[in-house]
């Protein structure tokens, strides 16, 4: 029942706690694959980028969790990932997700806000874990997590545009679009396919600003039309 505000303070507060206790997770450096120069240094602010970031990634996240098994099959995704890239433990955690998925698309358990923010912090650290040890590049970060955050920008914008609270929820979502296009049952399985796409995408596209471009592109035709009709 805590305000979208209060638990947006909360969030802060234990996110700058945790990294004061675990520095290991906090970010030095953004390094850009298609950068010749090399890695651009924070300069002693990389506490407050990596809260800004872990934040960032927990909101857009839970603002994805509109309808049944969306959030649970995007993470699944997240996590299949990150043990391609490193082999991490974490994949033990995808047959209870499936098992969750299950039920959450007959409407008998649900993730809820604690879920949300648990599983998209955890995920977050594991990508910032692959990125400190030289497993992946900044832009391969965005890439796996461009949809919820251009999907939250967009909202945050029009929000903002309209006097309203950004951290409020609405049914402006792309979920809630695909949902009002296509049905519920289909939005269920369309989703998860749109929030994965730039993950697909870097399969055939193997220059990540290409690929950046070229989803981003997708993703604004894909709002557009969902609109329009």
């Amino acid at each position: 029942k805590l305000s979208p505000n209060l638990r947006f303070i909360l969030l802060i507060v234990i996110t700058i706690f945790f990294l004061k206790n675990f520095d290991q997770f906090i970010l030095q450096n953004l390094n850009l694959s298609f950068n010749l120069r090399g890695p651009i240094g924070f300069a002693g602010y990389g506490i407050v980028i990596t809260t800004i970031c872990i934040l960032a990634f927990i909101q857009a996240s839970n603002m994805i969790d509109g309808i049944n098994c969306q959030f649970a099959i995007y993470i699944s995704v997240l996590i299949i990932y990150i043990y391609q890239q490193s082999n991490n433990s974490i994949i033990y955690l995808l047959p209870c997700l499936i098992i969750f998925i299950v039920f959450n698309f007959y409407n008998k358990s649900f993730i809820g806000d604690g879920g949300s923010y648990f599983l998209s912090f955890l995920v977050g650290l594991l990508f910032i874990d692959l990125y400190n040890k030289n497993l992946i590049f900044s832009d391969e970060v965005f890439i796996a997590m461009s949809y919820p955050g251009y999907d939250m920008i967009r909202l945050f914008i029009k929000r903002l545009k309209n006097k309203k609270n950004p951290f409020l929820g609405d049914r402006d979502h792309i979920h809630h679009l695909i949902s009002f296009r296509y049905g519920e049952m289909k939005g269920i399985i369309l989703s998860p396919i749109f929030l994965s796409f730039p993950i697909i995408a870097s399969f055939f596209i193997s220059n990540n600003f290409y690929n950046i471009i070229f989803t981003l592109i997708i993703y604004i035709i894909i709002i557009l039309y969902l609109h329009k009709n």
